[in-house]
């Protein structure tokens, strides 16, 4: 005979959608002295946003109950808020879709339909009480280098109410533990200024692919074209799952890997 609390959690599973698996999963989740959980991207792809909103819902399922943070200007957090605890699917999706952020002028990405995706699945995980929260976290007082990565970290520590986890998606350059050189001077990415012994940072890794990208182009208008780009491809064809590296230094603690190739996520607005 099946338990009131098995039909209940799999009532919620079945309003949120199934949790896929991410091998590693467990062992990275199990660390309860872990508050940050950092995930980075390289923007404008269909499967980073999917696999991390597919941990998202694997944390809450393992008790964990994240806050999610994604790289959005902080101004958005209270228009996420709204898209969150709206009813009605067709008024959510409006109001968000309402905030300049999916607007331009430039798409790097962050204004996917894979962003736009992974906000709607984690409206289904928060609707099911699954994750606790989703905040915007990205600095808006114009803040530069690495003042710029201090803010992004602080705003994520503030995010970590009472303990609990918050599960990050970011830049992959963000995501860095370590020190690296830009335009000639060295600097601390933005996981590095987290609490070190309670923060882990993985990189995607893919099996490379196409993303929606934009660089410099001294015919297009700015000076700056966006569109698919391939980004090479990879070394070695790796397995979907979490591979942790060992010992300090590292510039992240390890990768999570797709386990395929990525293709490019237009703008959900496209002009």
């Amino acid at each position: 005979m099946m338990s009131i609390g098995f039909l209940l959690a799999s009532a919620v599973l079945s309003e949120a959608g199934t949790c896929d698996l991410i091998p590693g999963a467990d062992e990275v989740l199990k660390d309860r002295a872990v508050r940050w959980l950092i995930v980075g991207e390289q923007h404008g792809t269909t499967e980073a946003p999917k696999i991390f909103s597919d941990l998202a819902c694997l944390a809450g399922t393992a008790g964990r109950k994240p806050v999610i943070a994604v790289e959005l200007p902080v101004d958005a957090t209270q228009t996420i808020r709204d898209f969150l605890s709206t009813a009605d699917d067709r008024t959510a999706r409006e109001r968000l879709l309402s905030h300049e952020i999916w607007r331009g002028p430039i798409h790097d990405g962050r204004s996917s339909k894979g962003m736009l995706n992974l906000l709607e699945r984690l409206r289904r995980l928060k609707r099911a009480n699954i994750i606790a929260d989703v905040i915007a976290f990205q600095p808006t007082n114009f803040a530069s280098g690495e003042d710029y990565e201090k803010a992004m970290a602080l705003n994520l520590e503030r995010s970590s109410a009472d303990g609990m986890l918050v599960l990050a998606l970011v830049g992959n350059i963000h995501a860095r533990l370590t020190r690296l050189q830009f335009s000639g001077r060295y600097y601390l990415p933005m996981a590095g200024h987290l609490p070190r012994r309670q923060t882990l940072s993985f990189n995607i890794g893919d099996n490379g692919g196409v993303q929606w990208a934009c660089f410099a182009d001294s015919s297009a208008k700015r000076g700056i074209k966006c569109g698919p780009r391939e980004h090479g491809p990879a070394r070695r064809q790796y397995n979907r799952g979490f591979a942790q590296n060992a010992g300090e230094g590292n510039p992240y603690s390890g990768y999570l890997n797709l386990g395929t190739q990525t293709t490019a996520s237009e703008p959900a607005i496209l002009k």
